[in-house]
């Protein structure tokens, strides 16, 4: 197949079946939960569990209130 879009399109994702994830048991850490999910991720065969992606945005934090997220600066964020 030469269509990438086609191609990428044809792999299953997210397929499971998943174990249950209960939000009441949770580390205190976020640490400590991927620890948690990494050493799992290897007991199971995941290939190369460690590969991963991060996003951010440069200097942009968004800030919750009773209309929403709106974008705001690091400063007016904290106030």
């Amino acid at each position: 197949m030469n269509n990438p879009n086609e191609l990428l399109r044809s792999l299953k994702s997210l397929s499971g079946p998943f174990p249950p994830f209960d939000v009441t048991r949770l580390p205190e850490s976020p640490g400590a939960l991927f620890l948690q999910w990494l050493n799992l991720a290897i007991k199971n065969e995941v290939k190369e569990p460690h590969a991963m992606t991060l996003t951010s945005v440069f200097n942009i934090t968004y800030a919750t209130t009773g209309s929403g997220d709106i974008p705001c600066s690091g400063r007016e964020a904290a106030a």
